[in-house]
């Protein structure tokens, strides 16, 4: 190999390490370009725009197309270098007048070579292409798109069968097997009983309903729409609320909801009152809503709380972001709270106090022994 060869190798893993770049910053773009952004963007007709949803929409193909992509160009970059180092440098060192050096010329050839091709793969193809991406991730986003979509057509066959192997093997992985490693982690000290608790938490997160974590329809505290402002000021004040739900006529027929700022303004202003022009549209939901999706449409909504009704549109229940929330970190409470009583409480003789609203949850929990109940 001449050094003009060399050199001309040289350029080519340049040019794929930029290749690398490419790719790391189209990931690290397309995950932090937001959904609002990109159809405000489809809005403005930004043509681009509509590639990049596709595939957002479709994350498995474009993560798949984009790791097709890097471990061709890093494969390829690595087998080029070594190749140059052995048919080039290994001659050249092996030909000093250093007996130890000629013993290891070709390793000492592929360090030389290994060593400024791992730091610029590091700072060009990774640091820098991702650092772009995060600042400008709109732009890139646009920018990489339609050539990621190309990608992916040109390597549909590989695209499909990298999914289904991953889609394969995390199928394998079961809920039930990772709950199995976490419990088996928190037995050997890798996870504290706080850890573990959090991670058991997120799990159930998913499949737990609405109706498990609501506030039940026997404690809604609701005010009915013809009351005065004395009443609704006092009512805030005894409950210590924020929001409270309007009824008109009985609790099936809540027509809204009241914020005490919007109290607290009209107290302020001494202005006629009349509660139906304060009220904000209620949110209502179906008892069997998972509670991770009613966080996301809460979030979605920039609301606080929603009303839990059943299948004849009654209602059941009300919900909060504080409940959900709850349900992960445990139980809330701030200076204003008042101290609400265990649901099991254990007596001093040993027997237990059970609410007859306490839910499941509570008593799998609790530790039992032998016990005799009055039914």
């Amino acid at each position: 190999m001449t050094a003009g060869d060399f050199w001309l190798e040289a350029l080519l893993i340049l040019a794929l390490i930029f290749a690398n770049g490419f790719f790391a910053a189209s990931e690290i773009a397309m995950i932090a370009t937001r959904k609002s952004r990109i159809d405000a963007l489809l809005e403005k007709g930004v043509r681009s725009a509509a590639a990049v949803a596709r595939l957002k929409n479709d994350p498995d193909r474009f993560l798949a197309t984009v790791q097709i992509g890097v471990t061709i160009v890093s494969s390829l970059a690595s087998a080029i270098g070594g190749a140059a180092a052995i048919s080039y440098l290994k001659p050249q060192i092996a030909a000093l007048p250093l007996p130890l050096v000629a013993r290891w010329a070709e390793a000492i050839a592929l360090l030389i070579v290994v060593l400024p091709i791992s730091y610029l793969s590091l700072v060009l193809g990774e640091l820098v292409p991702k650092s772009l991406a995060l600042r400008y991730s709109e732009q890139i986003a646009c920018f990489v798109a339609r050539p990621i979509e190309f990608l992916a057509r040109v390597s549909s066959l590989f695209v499909k069968a990298l999914t289904a192997s991953s889609n394969f093997v995390l199928r394998l992985i079961s809920v039930d097997e990772i709950k199995s490693l976490i419990r088996e982690g928190a037995a050997k000290g890798i996870f504290n009983e706080t850890e573990r608790e959090l991670i058991h938490s997120v799990f159930e997160f998913t499949d737990t309903p609405v109706k498990a974590v609501m506030i039940p329809r026997t404690e809604i505290h609701a005010i009915e729409v013809h009351a005065s402002l004395a009443d609704v000021a006092k009512s805030f004040v005894e409950s210590g609320f924020s929001r409270i739900p309007v009824f008109e006529g009985e609790l099936d027929k809540i027509i809204g909801i009241l914020y005490n700022k919007d109290v607290f303004k009209a107290l302020q202003e001494k202005s006629d009152f009349r509660l139906r022009d304060h009220l904000h549209p209620a949110f209502f939901v179906p008892s069997t809503l998972p509670i991770s999706e009613l966080l996301k449409q809460l979030q979605r909504r920039r609301l606080a709380m929603a009303l839990v009704v059943n299948e004849f549109g009654e209602v059941e229940g009300l919900a909060t972001l504080e409940d959900l929330v709850e349900e992960i970190v445990g139980e809330i409470r701030d200076e204003y709270d008042r101290e609400a009583h265990a649901p099991v409480e254990r007596l001093s003789d040993g027997s237990m106090v059970i609410q007859g609203s306490a839910l499941l949850k509570y008593l799998i929990t609790t530790p039992w022994r032998a016990f005799y109940s009055l039914g």
